[in-house]
């Protein structure tokens, strides 16, 4: 509500044509008329989403031809290590998958904007989607992937190893050789 808030602010400050919508992803269909130039979905929000398949294909009805969808958010594989790396015959093995199963994926529910929430030991569930499979749904909906991007930063600390930047953003220490902690697609309609 704030981000959407904030962006409506930033539009209006500058005179942009935009439409903002806040809605549960599941009903995007039925809440958002199109056809737009671009849909945008970013950090923390894909994984509540326990069908890609049918995402990609409400995205792509919203899009003009031209228009494209964007997606920015946590690499699926910083999801599935943790700050134990347990090995196993040299190899690390990670406690959580690294990408969705028919079952959602249960956490000790954490809230990554403010590290002294308590949820009072509830779970969050997720369902965690790999890069194979979000650029394959997103190609069976008929786009037509333009990248798909590694990046070596989080919005919030994920690992208590990443280090804040200047910016606010949080990177591996310098020395290791770092795994990518988030990633970006962008998928075009032709």
């Amino acid at each position: 509500p704030q981000a959407v808030g904030k962006a409506r602010a930033v539009a209006s400050q500058t005179g942009l044509q935009a439409t903002f919508v806040e809605c549960d992803i599941a009903d995007v269909k039925e809440a958002v008329r199109g056809p737009f130039d671009i849909v945008f979905m970013s950090w923390g929000a894909i994984c509540w989403v326990p069908d890609i398949d049918k995402l990609f294909s409400d995205v792509a009805n919203l899009l003009a031809p031209g228009g494209f969808y964007y997606l920015l958010d946590a690499h699926p594989l910083i999801n599935a290590i943790d700050d134990s790396w347990t090995v196993c015959q040299g190899l690390p093995v990670f406690p959580e998958p690294y990408a969705s199963q028919t079952e959602p994926v249960a956490w000790a529910w954490h809230d990554y904007a403010d590290e002294s929430f308590d949820a009072g030991g509830k779970n969050s569930y997720e369902w965690p989607h790999s890069n194979a499979q979000v650029v394959t749904a997103l190609s069976k909906a008929g786009l037509r992937i333009a990248f798909l991007h590694d990046h070596d930063y989080l919005v919030w600390r994920a690992a208590p190893g990443l280090v804040e930047d200047s910016k606010g953003k949080f990177r591996w220490p310098e020395g290791v050789n770092p795994l990518p902690l988030s990633y970006s697609v962008k998928a075009v309609k032709l």
